[in-house]
């Protein structure tokens, strides 16, 4: 864990627990060293967008396999 006062390190630490990749954790800090804070927020909110689809893909999934089970339940 990062010490309160290493900010890279904690950007590092939050990157990594939000599952961003070794990549674009790389690519964020370098935006922040240089004060490009825009550009790095555009590229969390891509990565921000990108997981909420994965999420409801997820749903989908799991609304047709309830349906499924309700079939299968209402057959016997």
């Amino acid at each position: 864990m990062a010490a309160v006062n290493d900010r890279k390190g904690m950007l590092w630490q939050n990157l990594a627990d939000a599952g961003c990749s070794a990549e674009l954790s790389a690519e964020c800090i370098a935006l922040a060293e240089f004060g490009l804070s825009a550009q790095m927020l555009q590229k969390l909110k891509k990565q921000r967008q990108g997981l909420l689809d994965e999420i409801h893909f997820t749903e989908q999934e799991l609304r047709c396999l309830d349906y499924l089970i309700y079939k299968v339940e209402n057959e016997q």
